[in-house]
């Protein structure tokens, strides 16, 4: 799904610079939608855990793909069968995603803490993570909404900051 994932935000990315945000909204509700029904049919067979992460990880692979394919209109998507850009990328990029797990660890690790350390008071592990949690799912939620707004308006901003800085001063 992180492959999956990075590809999609390159193909945000130039749907934002085109202000082209339809593309972005088709690409996450093809991907949405074979998740919803992927969801449904893993709990109606009462398959598992596997098929559940199955699911979620073709559904960002749909994304994925329906995002290069709405792409296709600027970028010419080739992949390259060599690694002579790979392994150099990878190399360069590798203190950043080292960085990136360590984030995440610290994070993260408080409600790993609660779901593996014995508790008292009668509660079990998941429902103090699921409590520990709730403040934090606000606050993200609560970060949505002017997150989605700049994201809209950061490539109309810098069009009008390149026409000139009067018409940027006049639009903010």
């Amino acid at each position: 799904t992180i492959f999956s994932q990075s590809l999609m935000g390159a193909g945000n990315a130039l749907f934002q610079a085109k202000t082209r945000f339809e593309n972005t909204f088709w690409a996450t509700a093809l991907g949405s939608l074979f998740l919803l029904i992927s969801i449904i049919v893993v709990i109606k067979i009462k398959s598992g855990l596997l098929s559940l992460t199955l699911a979620y990880s073709l559904a960002y692979f749909l994304m994925a793909t329906a995002s290069l394919w709405l792409s296709r209109k600027w970028v010419k998507i080739a992949f390259d069968k060599t690694t002579t850009l790979l392994i150099p990328l990878l190399k360069r990029s590798l203190p950043f995603g080292i960085a990136l797990l360590f984030s995440l660890a610290s994070f993260k690790i408080d409600s790993i803490l609660l779901a593996i350390m014995p508790l008292s008071h009668n509660l079990k592990n998941s429902d103090a993570v699921a409590i520990y949690s709730l403040p934090y799912r606000m606050f993200e939620l609560a970060l949505a909404i002017p997150t989605f707004l700049m994201n809209v308006l950061y490539p109309i901003l810098i069009k009008k900051l390149q026409e000139g800085w009067g018409g940027f001063k006049a639009s903010v």
